[in-house]
């Protein structure tokens, strides 16, 4: 059985929606949480006119944030975002050559 990482989300918050799913520090969030997160960037994103054919960077820190991101990129495919994940540690000259390679 194959699922995206938005279904198994979306599964894990409706099974066992209080189990923590991300601890960061002292920040805990539960499936629950983490799920309703990405569903609100989901929507806030759509709202801002992102969609179909749109492409999306995420540029950061391994930050609790990411990860709502990382489900919004990879959890939606409905949407049809293309999704990018890069690292600060790669230096900014190969994020912009990544960035200027890709097709449009």
């Amino acid at each position: 059985m194959k699922i995206n990482i938005g279904e198994f989300l979306t599964r894990r918050s409706n099974l066992t929606p209080a189990r923590e799913g991300l601890v960061f520090e002292d920040i805990r969030r539960t499936y629950k949480d983490l799920n309703d997160r990405a569903n609100r960037l989901a929507n806030a994103m759509e709202d801002m006119g992102v969609g179909h054919g749109d492409r999306v960077s995420i540029l950061a820190f391994n930050e609790p944030e990411y990860y709502d991101m990382y489900f919004y990129l990879f959890g939606f495919p409905a949407l049809g975002v293309i999704g990018y994940l890069l690292s600060v540690v790669l230096g900014l000259w190969l994020v912009i050559t990544i960035l200027r390679t890709r097709k449009y």
